[in-house]
């Protein structure tokens, strides 16, 4: 092994891993539903298998598309697309804290199926279902977050100041 290959093994690995109290908050990113949502036909999605741009989630490196995953007229799912450089799986740690994260919101719940006939309605009166529906939260500490869905399971480091005005306690 080469001295510069020995080196890179050498700054991959931490020098020290601590765990410390500090004040971790998480937010709901807001979701933005597409106007077009208005005009779908679901009797064209009663058949067969779909997935359909719904609307963004915005925050931090990119606004992040919501899918709808629907089969035989049900929506089954909601998926968010990564950002372009979030290429890797969270590690164990960043999931644990993220469900952590998830079991300190009490309202987020789970993604229930429903008919694709509902979408359009509930997507415009309780957008906070969308981002929470596909598992989004940011979970901040200080001018760092880490944004976080499960459906694909991916997590973003940003750096931006937390909006004080959406603090769930």
């Amino acid at each position: 092994m080469t001295k510069s290959v020995t080196r890179a093994k050498a700054r991959s690995k931490p020098v020290a891993t601590f765990d410390t109290p500090t004040t971790v908050q998480v937010f709901i990113p807001e979701f933005i539903p597409f106007a077009t949502l208005k005009a779908l036909d679901p009797q064209l999605l009663v058949k067969g298998k779909h997935r359909i741009e719904i609307g963004t989630i915005q925050g931090g490196c990119c606004q992040k598309l919501l899918y709808a995953v629907i089969q035989k007229g049900m929506v089954t799912k909601i998926e968010a697309s990564p950002c372009a450089e979030s290429k890797h799986k969270p590690s164990k740690e960043t999931v644990a804290l993220f469900k952590k994260a998830r079991s300190k919101v009490k309202d987020l719940g789970v993604w229930r199926p429903m008919p694709v006939t509902e979408l359009a309605v509930l997507a415009f009166s309780r957008p906070d279902r969308f981002g929470t529906g596909a598992g989004c939260v940011y979970i901040c500490h200080g001018d760092y977050c880490v944004f976080c869905c499960v459906y694909p399971p991916r997590c973003w480091i940003e750096t931006r100041t937390a909006s004080p005005d959406i603090i769930l306690n």
